[in-house]
């Protein structure tokens, strides 16, 4: 359908206001974006946006503003099927009741009075994926959108649909550029950049701060002698138990090769326990992986404001401790077995 001359209008304003979003954008701020704009276009007293989980069929909420956005948030998500927001994800398909209250498909929110309503329902829809589900309502006895606003609002939900998928490829590239492929732990990059951050607030805040550095031991034998498929595998290992033996707020990250790192916030002291912790797990997982004798981590750590004075020394200084331990390991594996 052609847009109508005020639509057509309104429609070339809102996309004016959502440029900035779409270039730079997250979803969040693209659909806090897309509420106040459409305000300004079509004025509501509530607008909610459903983020579409299509694996689960259910509708997940992300925002809602005006009226009962309290309830609407408290309400979680929605299968699809269910209200008008639900409909409208089964179906792909707009819609407008101006009275819908009355409505069959309808489902009375939780918490609120049975009054009048007139709700606009539109699927974001980008290619072939269901984005979000934008509800916008009015409410009292006169409430009514107009066929010229529901047309609005179509036009409108397809501009944010653009702006939603352009803001998802960037958090999806984003992530990438962050993530190790091999771990799917966070890479060199990342972790240099929250290092930077979390050390300043510590300086700053007077806040504990430890780095660990750890070192696989044996990747070479384990390549060499059974393949870098399981060479692969034991780093996969190693990440995945440094994350088991991790607290909330910890940071495991692999920055090269066979070196991985962890922040923790915590003192020295601390640190060592853990340290020693996860080493006991990582040769007890490496070996049982390759089967192969010397094959395991060394860890050595450093604490910021005792150790080191900005986070280029915090890493020298665990640098220095990690090979201190990848010494002492090595001398008690060389040391002779005694017997009888």
């Amino acid at each position: 359908m052609r847009p109508s001359a005020r639509a057509a209008d309104a429609v070339s304003r809102f996309a004016e206001v959502m440029v900035p979003v779409m270039a730079q954008g997250t979803p969040d701020a693209v659909r806090g974006q897309a509420a106040d704009a459409l305000a300004r276009f079509l004025p509501y007293d509530a607008c909610d946006l459903r983020s579409a989980n299509e694996q689960r069929r259910e509708l997940v909420p992300v925002l809602s503003r005006g009226v009962h956005s309290a309830q609407v948030m408290q309400l979680g998500d929605v299968v699809y099927g269910q209200g008008l927001s639900g409909w409208v994800a089964l179906h792909r398909e707009p819609l407008l009741t101006n009275a819908a209250q009355l409505d069959p498909r309808a489902v009375l929110l939780p918490g609120t009075p049975s009054t009048p309503e007139a709700v606009i329902g539109i699927p974001l829809i980008a290619g072939a994926h269901l984005k979000d589900v934008l509800i916008v309502r009015r409410q009292g006895d006169a409430a009514a959108f107009t066929d010229i606003e529901f047309e609005l609002a179509r036009s409108f939900a397809d501009l944010v649909a653009v702006a939603l998928e352009n803001a998802d490829v960037r958090a999806r590239l984003e992530q990438e550029a962050n993530t190790d492929p091999l771990t799917g732990l966070p890479n060199r990059r990342y972790f240099s950049e929250e290092l930077s951050r979390r050390a300043k607030t510590a300086l700053e805040q007077g806040g504990k701060l430890t780095v660990l550095l750890v070192d696989v031991d044996g990747l070479k034998l384990t390549n060499d002698t059974l393949g870098h498929s399981e060479g692969d595998r034991l780093l996969a290992t190693v990440a995945r138990t440094l994350l088991t033996g991790l607290r909330e707020g910890d940071l495991a990250a692999r920055l090269a090769g066979d070196e991985f790192a962890v922040l923790l916030h915590t003192d020295a002291t601390a640190a060592r326990v853990i340290a020693r912790r996860l080493e006991r797990a990582i040769d007890r997982e490496a070996q049982t992986a390759t089967h192969l004798r010397g094959v395991g981590a060394s860890i050595g750590w450093a604490e910021l404001g005792t150790d080191a004075r900005d986070p280029e020394e915090l890493l020298i200084a665990a640098d220095r401790s990690m090979y201190e331990t990848k010494r002492r390991n090595h001398q008690r594996a060389q040391r002779p077995t005694s017997g009888r």
